[in-house]
């Protein structure tokens, strides 16, 4: 890991708060959550000189929104990735923001699939796709489609459907946070299992529900960043495996203070997926100076040498 400075920052973002929309077309969701980015940023259309976009977005890719936005820009892209589309397009704007190809990126999707009737057992395939003669005879769904990528993952790495209900599981704590999520109770991994399964081997609650809506962000170079007067974080983080060893904690924090990175916070495995610590889960991590260290945070500001002094960060709901 270096210690490169940023090269883009997220300065603007907006989650639309509708889960059914049939009064609205998927470019209008497009432009509320545009508008609502650029309100959370403090900018305005006129800041934006790139647009980024997925396959969702109505007409052309991006030249038919630019239009509909009426947007003025420099650089534009569409990449259609499926679900990780955006995860992809903040990277890509980051890159083009560094490459120097535009300043400001604004990123939008949207779209309508529960006022339009879709359904996670209705066929997928398209004609003239590559898969379509191979998938299409069979009646590839949604639903069975992922049934089969479940399978075909238990097979390669022993996952089991217990792991896989953690994923449920904590969307619902996440969902606490979001007042406008359709699912807001909490649920255990006894809870996902025991629910019926739809497609082996998913059950109910592994399964996500069909909703309108839409997001949007706003990437901007870190000079931009500073001049909104708003708090900015440079997140870096580091990934250990098998992170509960001390010469492991110690290179962890070493590579950290290298990143230049302020704090770090170690949150050991605390369900069965592809790890435990087994010291935190024995108690026996007195070796650094506490006994029970999950979610402490090291400030790596006040202090030169591991072991160091542990802060309590504010608390945050993890399942059980």
């Amino acid at each position: 890991m270096s210690s490169r400075q940023a090269k883009a920052c997220i300065v603007g973002a907006f989650e639309h708060p509708t889960r059914k929309a049939p009064d609205k077309t998927v470019a209008q969701l497009h432009a509320e959550c545009a508008a609502g980015a650029l309100a959370d940023a403090g900018l305005s259309k006129s800041d934006i000189d790139g647009y980024f976009c997925s396959g969702d977005a109505p007409g052309m890719g991006p030249t038919s929104m630019i239009d509909y936005l009426n947007l003025t820009v420099r650089h534009t892209e569409s990449t259609d990735l499926g679900g990780t589309s955006y995860i992809s397009l903040v990277g890509h704007a980051r890159d083009a923001i560094a490459a120097g190809r535009c300043h400001v990126a604004l990123i939008t999707l949207a779209g309508r699939p529960r006022s339009e009737g879709s359904s996670g057992t209705a066929p997928r395939t398209r004609a003239g796709t590559p898969e379509a003669p191979w998938e299409g005879p069979y009646g590839i769904t949604t639903v069975n489609g992922y049934g089969m990528v479940a399978n075909r993952h238990m097979h390669e790495f022993g996952t089991t459907s217990q792991q896989l209900a953690w994923i449920k599981v904590a969307a619902s704590h996440h969902a606490q946070h979001n007042p406008h999520a359709m699912l807001r109770e909490v649920v255990t991994v006894r809870d996902v299992l025991d629910s019926p399964v739809i497609s082996d081997p998913l059950h109910r609650l592994d399964c996500c529900v069909v909703s309108d809506g839409g997001g949007a962000l706003i990437v901007a170079r870190p000079e931009i960043a500073r001049g909104l007067k708003r708090p900015t974080l440079e997140w870096k983080y580091l990934l250990f495996n098998w992170n509960d060893r001390r010469w492991m904690i110690e290179r962890a924090i070493e590579m950290a203070k290298e990143a230049g990175v302020d704090a770090i916070s170690f949150w050991p495995t605390n369900n069965p997926f592809y790890g435990w610590s087994f010291r935190y889960r024995l108690g026996m991590l007195n070796d650094i100076g506490i006994a029970n260290w999950k979610g402490r945070e090291v400030d790596l500001r006040a202090v030169k040498d591991p072991p160091l002094n542990f802060v309590p960060p504010q608390p945050s709901p993890v399942p059980a």
